[in-house]
């Protein structure tokens, strides 16, 4: 829940809500320099970054850097389209992972958290699109 709680998207959630999210939570560790994500993978799961720091980057460039309280894959949750960066790990790292059922299952009881990942996933393309541009 220390973790989660400051994670923008359940920033302002309540006790309860955080507790139901920590428990569909599960841990993933990865090694450096491992992918978590590659491009063009079909996505069904969200990422918490707990501890280390991975790099996302497309065709070879690095495009940012994801430090722990920051989150990414978040756009699977909300539409069936595939990866569209690679995601590697700078370190080691330990990974907060939240598939799509169980996304669906926290929404069911908190709708308001549809609503703000609509709009960061909005903020991200529109961002996406103008570093395209």
């Amino acid at each position: 829940i220390k973790l989660i709680k400051n994670v923008h998207i359940f920033k302002g959630s309540s006790l309860e809500c955080l507790k139901l999210i920590a428990q569909k939570l599960e841990q993933q560790c990865y090694s450096p320099n491992e992918y978590v994500i590659k491009k063009g993978d079909q996505g069904n799961t969200m990422y918490i970054i707990g501890h280390g720091e991975v790099l996302v980057s497309l065709d070879g460039k690095i495009l940012k850097t994801l430090k722990p309280g920051q989150f990414f894959g978040e756009m699977a949750l909300l539409e069936d389209r595939e990866r569209t960066a690679n995601v590697q790990s700078k370190a080691y790292c330990d990974l907060y992972t939240l598939s799509k059922d169980d996304f669906f299952d926290v929404i069911q009881a908190y709708p308001f958290l549809e609503k703000r990942l609509k709009e960061i996933y909005q903020s991200r393309l529109n961002n996406n699109q103008n570093d395209a541009a």
